[in-house]
């Protein structure tokens, strides 16, 4: 088989299921076929998909293109890992923001009275207290 293809996923389905596989084929929503072996389902799977063709053209519905839903889950993740990388450089930048604040602070208390300022960890009852409202 070459060019491109609908992915079609094979599932075993369980007793309470009544037995079997199941095929679906992924791009194609609601396009799945049953079969008592895996290869049985996948074959019912191809005439499932040229009848779901058939009749989205003939409905004039639009046709995804072959593995479309393998093309938007990747540029899904591509997209989340940007958004990651983002996150991440905004909390090492309010981390240094943080750093710079204490160090004046301590610079102050040290032109006061009192030595540095130290960490202190805040309990959750602190922390709820000091929480912006949503």
């Amino acid at each position: 088989m070459s060019g491109p293809f609908y992915p079609v996923v094979v599932t075993q389905l369980g007793e309470e299921e009544g037995g079997g596989y199941m095929a679906q084929v992924i791009d194609l929503l609601g396009c799945m076929a049953w079969g008592e072996t895996p290869q049985q389902a996948l074959g019912h799977a191809q005439i499932a998909t040229i009848e779901w063709l058939r009749e989205a053209r003939r409905l004039g519905r639009p046709v995804p293109e072959p593995n479309s839903i393998v093309r938007r889950a990747g540029r899904a993740r591509s997209e989340a890992g940007d958004l990651i990388r983002k996150q991440q450089q905004l909390i090492r930048a309010q981390a240094a923001m943080i750093d710079r604040q204490r160090d004046q602070a301590d610079g102050l208390r040290r032109d006061g009275e009192g030595g540095p300022l130290r960490r202190v960890p805040l309990s959750a009852a602190d922390a709820a207290r000091w929480r912006a409202p949503a």
